[in-house]
């Protein structure tokens, strides 16, 4: 009997878990212009030092240039 129970109790709470899952839905990836030819305004320059990129943990030496490609995107 405390077999069943703990069956029934168990479905009953994945059931109510899955109920409560909403789906996601990916985002609009935005369009850059390639790094070979950048485009937009310049908004930070070095010749030398060590950079990293947003998202990956290494560190990279050398020069660096930033543009602003529009209000809500820099390459």
């Amino acid at each position: 009997m405390k077999g069943r129970i703990l069956f029934f109790s168990f479905i009953a709470f994945f059931s109510a878990l899955f109920a409560a899952v909403t789906p996601a839905f990916a985002s609009t990836t935005p369009d850059f212009p390639a790094c070979s030819s950048p485009q937009g305004s310049t908004i930070a320059s070095y010749d030398s030092g060590t950079h990293g990129i947003p998202g990956d943990s290494s560190t990279y030496t050398g020069s660096d240039t930033v543009y602003q490609v529009n209000e809500s995107q820099v390459l």
